[in-house]
């Protein structure tokens, strides 16, 4: 009666494939952002690119001095960003006025132009990340930046990124 036990079915696992890493370096974003024709959307490229938000959290975000808040965040958790040297003319513009799709069709367009069609705007969160450990920031700090809940997920996500970005 268990004569399937001497017929056994053998599986291969399959490693998941990882999605391919996409970031945008620093020289290659004044081009990009050259391409954004709305002044709007070019602050909120930057401020993607220089805060590691993702943008569902930088159309709600709010400006406290010299930092950038989050009261809702993916993790539940709320979140302060300091604002960066590089972007502190671009925050005049928050609160954003206009939703995803406006800043999507800005984004398409200067991506389009440079050339990088797997680019999206968390791409630039990546970056973000990607940036900060090939210039030697540590996986605790970065975790930090970017709220994630543990720095495993870090770990997971950009623990092999050191060669990508120079």
């Amino acid at each position: 009666e268990w004569k399937w036990l001497e017929s056994p079915i053998y599986i291969t696992l399959q490693t998941p494939k990882k999605a391919e890493k996409v970031v945008i370096k620093k020289n290659d974003l004044s081009t990009f952002i050259a391409n954004v024709p709305k002044d709007d959307a070019k602050a909120l490229f930057r401020i993607l690119f220089y805060s590691g938000k993702r943008i569902g959290e930088l159309l709600t975000v709010e400006v406290d001095g010299d930092y950038l808040v989050n009261r809702d965040t993916k993790n539940g958790k709320g979140h302060r960003t300091k604002i960066h040297k590089d972007i502190m003319e671009d925050v005049r513009f928050i609160p954003f006025k206009h939703g995803y799709e406006y800043y999507w069709k800005q984004f398409k367009n200067a991506r389009d132009a440079l050339d990088m069609p797997k680019l999206t705007p968390h791409k630039l969160r990546h970056s973000f990340a990607s940036h900060l450990l090939n210039s030697g920031e540590d996986l605790k700090t970065v975790s930090q930046l970017l709220n994630h809940s543990s720095i495993t997920i870090t770990a997971d996500l950009y623990g092999d990124i050191y060669s990508i970005v120079s």
